[in-house]
């Protein structure tokens, strides 16, 4: 499937959930504002199983333990613009410090597990990229 077909999908899907949730706000109860959600917007069988997926993703991420390794190694970065500061004032150079040693944090993270829970960064494409943007950021910061 390609990207569009999937921001399609989802803007449909998004669509339906709105309808769904303004619904509840109103008072009806979580059959009759499915029922009427789904009169308003009609989904096909490929929504409903984009849907399926996506939150059978999302239940994933929710009971996945794995957010806490990368949680517990923000302490790193911390840590690192704390060491810094003892050696410089300057507050620009330590947020660059600390966004460059979070930037090695992200790029190891996604060669070695491929994501970084904490920030929602599920794909290694997607959290090495992003550690290379703070390496580039924090090293911008601290010249």
């Amino acid at each position: 499937m390609n990207i569009f077909k999937k921001i399609k999908l989802f803007y449909r899907m998004s669509q339906r959930m709105g309808a769904f949730s303004k619904l509840m706000k109103q008072g009806y109860d979580m059959h009759e504002a499915r029922r009427l959600s789904e009169e308003i917007y009609p989904p096909t069988n490929e929504d409903r199983k984009f849907e399926k997926e996506y939150i059978k993703k999302d239940k994933a991420k929710l009971t996945s333990k794995a957010h806490f390794i990368s949680t517990y190694s923000l302490a790193y970065p911390i840590l690192a613009m704390i060491y810094i500061r003892t050696h410089t004032t300057d507050t620009g150079i330590i947020i660059g410090y600390g966004l460059a040693q979070l930037g090695y944090l992200l790029i190891a993270s996604g060669i070695i597990w491929g994501t970084f829970k904490v920030f929602d960064l599920d794909s290694r494409l997607k959290t090495i990229i992003m550690g290379i943007c703070c390496l580039f950021i924090g090293t911008v910061f601290s010249q």
